[in-house]
């Protein structure tokens, strides 16, 4: 009886199999030429632990797929992320080349015209327009030059190289300049260019020629003002300070020393060709000088 009261439940459960496990598990009980109830429990235990795993198989598959297209959308991801950065980097680099190129060009064209000036001044006779010339030309570049680089740089009146020594609150704390003479003003700023507070001492020197413009000491000022740059190896603004004094003082006695630091400061530059022009100068307007020496000792080591 009780084998006969589990045959509907055998064939129910039977019913649910795919028809190709059950023509499988048909041909097989043929063969073997009999099949119990029994055997069929067995078989279909046997199925459904096959099915399950094959579920299990099926839902690993799936998995694995689902993290490999993750994998995939990752690293797709990330490669187009590195395009867009080696597009970016291939952008500034092209610029910065342009940025070259611009800035050589200007550094050419101001050589050429010093040498076709030079060249001139010489076939003329006219020395001190020849002096004017050079130094009008390249002064004027120089300022498109800085001006250019300072924009490009987004920076104004920094150099971004040697940063002046940090001070104290007292040491920036300024004299109001009202308070101070002539010679205490001037001395005031010389005192901080000497203890090298370079800005402090060049806002001394600059507020010194606002008040006192008409000084004997105005080209000193300057001078002093120049070698602030000069330290902080703002060689383009040094040039250009110096060359203050040469045309708002060309009889006073700091003139030597800046046709020298303006030579120097070219050849910082890496400029040569204009550090010998300047030197060279330096050495025909004022050859009894110790200045002269010092140029003459220069172009010999060039």
């Amino acid at each position: 009886m009780t084998g006969i009261n589990q045959m509907p439940i055998l064939r129910g459960c039977l019913k649910s199999f795919p028809k190709p496990v059950l023509f499988a598990l048909l041909a097989a009980l043929l063969m073997t030429g009999c099949a119990t109830q029994d055997d069929l429990l067995v078989v279909y235990n046997r199925v459904i632990t096959l099915e399950g795993q094959q579920k299990e198989a099926t839902a690993d598959r799936e998995q694995m797929r689902s993290r490999l297209d993750e994998s995939i959308s990752n690293m797709e991801m990330d490669v187009t992320k590195l395009r867009e950065d080696l597009a970016e980097m291939r952008v500034n680099t092209n610029s910065l080349r342009n940025e070259v190129r611009t800035i050589n060009g200007l550094m050419e064209e101001q050589g050429y015209q010093l040498r076709s000036r030079v060249g001139s001044a010489q076939t003329t006779g006219g020395q001190a327009q020849e002096h004017a010339a050079i130094l009008e030309a390249r002064v004027e570049s120089l300022e498109k030059t800085l001006l250019k680089m300072e924009s490009y740089l987004g920076m104004e009146g920094k150099t971004g190289e040697v940063p002046a020594p940090a001070q104290t609150e007292a040491e920036a704390a300024p004299v109001p300049a009202k308070e101070l003479d002539e010679d205490q003003a001037y001395a005031q700023a010389k005192k901080d260019f000497d203890e090298m507070r370079l800005e402090k001492a060049r806002d001394g020197f600059k507020n010194f020629l606002a008040r006192f413009p008409n000084s004997s000491k105005a080209d000193n000022a300057l001078f002093w003002m120049g070698e602030t740059f000069f330290k902080e190896k703002w060689y383009e603004k040094a040039i250009l300070q110096y060359q203050d004094v040469i045309e708002k003082h060309p009889k006073a006695n700091k003139v030597p020393a800046a046709y020298f630091k303006q030579g120097l400061a070219f050849s910082m530059l890496g400029d040569n060709s204009n550090a010998k022009l300047i030197w060279t100068e330096l050495i025909r307007k004022f050859p009894n000088s110790a200045e002269a020496g010092w140029a003459q000792k220069k172009l010999d080591a060039l």
